[in-house]
């Protein structure tokens, strides 16, 4: 017990001795940064994110001590709206700038939240996938904090040189994610880019995260293709889950095609019906029975164009989600076993078995 009060004693000094040391009196509505916490890959973050905040003119204050070990100084067990509050008004900071990491693939995702000590109330927060690479890393990090600080970026102007980027990748339901920002699964098409260099990372479950550059190149389009890899040790996709957009697409379309002709069909049976019931006897009744006729030979090509596209069509989805199963498990690493040789050798008939190969 005694070790326990000395410790929050401690704490609430060194609370006490930082920003008063740090900060003028008169700079109460100053901004701290709290260590980013999480996954510690990129180890330089907060300094990172600090640095981004110096360019847009925002002097911050970096606390010492982690978020963890002012919640513990301020008698918090969670980080609630009042415990950050408790924990702004200690260390003297009209804000507080909180970030979050975690490790996602070959990169790791990162969350900063600005929090208004006065109100209680986030002003902005951001959410971006930042690459290892350092110089990478910079120009996303720097996006991040101006939408942390709610600083828009004006659309380029009109003389302005813009270009266009087409993903595309192996296999579907393919996320992507360009300069740390998430702009939707393939296929996928933007349009309106600046020219100049991306970074692009692919990433779905069960798969090794594709990182990769593009040029933007002035009234062009940019077509980058990702060859995805399943992930050592990772389950096989099923079957459906292998089963790429244009193959469903050609699949809707043959069972579009076999719909409507079955409409043709009905049409023709219906025309077939009033030729029955019609006498013929009349020089109108003829007439209309030829109408009739006429009008039930078109239904007939019609709906028998329409059955032949339409089951080509449905063959031609069959065979290519076939395709598509076997391109997702080609390449996928089969679960460690053990040899041949070792099960030979545990087989109550190993001579027998061992010849066999």
């Amino acid at each position: 017990m005694r070790a326990q009060v000395t410790l929050l004693a401690f704490l609430l000094g060194c609370l006490a001795a930082a920003p008063a040391s740090a900060a003028a009196p008169d700079e109460a509505s100053s901004m701290v940064l709290l260590p980013v916490e999480g996954d510690r890959t990129i180890a330089t973050l907060t300094a990172e994110v600090q640095a981004a905040l110096a360019k847009l003119g925002r002097k911050v204050q970096p606390a010492t001590l982690k978020l963890d070990d002012l919640m513990f100084a301020v008698g918090c067990k969670k980080a609630t709206v009042a415990c950050l509050q408790q924990i702004g008004q200690t260390v003297k900071a009209g804000a507080l700038i909180v970030g979050q990491a975690r490790k996602a693939g070959a990169a790791v995702e990162l969350s900063i939240r600005w929090f208004d000590v006065k109100t209680g109330i986030d002003q902005g927060s951001a959410l971006r996938l930042l690459p290892l690479e350092a110089a990478a890393r910079e120009k996303i990090l720097f996006a991040a904090v101006r939408e942390l600080l709610g600083i828009r970026t004006p659309p380029p102007s009109s003389q302005e040189a813009t270009g266009g980027l087409s993903v595309s990748a192996s296999i579907p339901y393919v996320e992507v994610v360009l300069d740390g920002q998430p702009r939707g699964a393939v296929p996928l098409e933007l349009r309106g880019l600046r020219v100049g260099s991306y970074t692009i990372l692919a990433r779905r479950d069960g798969y090794l995260t594709w990182q990769g550059k593009a040029e933007i190149r002035a009234d062009g389009i940019t077509r980058v293709e990702i060859e995805m890899v399943p992930a050592p040790g990772s389950a096989a996709p099923g079957y459906f889950e292998s089963i790429r957009t244009r193959t469903w697409i050609t699949g809707a379309a043959g069972l579009l095609c076999i719909a409507v002709g079955g409409a043709f069909a009905a049409h023709l049976k219906a025309q077939q019906n009033h030729m029955d019931e019609s006498k013929g006897v009349t020089l109108d009744e003829i007439r209309q029975m030829q109408d009739y006729k006429e009008t039930g030979e078109r239904d007939a090509i019609a709906a028998n164009v329409l059955f032949g596209v339409g089951g080509a069509a449905l063959i031609a989805a069959g065979v290519l989600s076939y395709l598509d199963y076997r391109r997702a498990r080609k390449g996928t690493p089969e679960r460690a076993e053990p040899s041949r040789a070792a099960r030979l050798q545990l087989g109550a008939r190993s001579v027998g078995l061992g010849l066999s190969f």
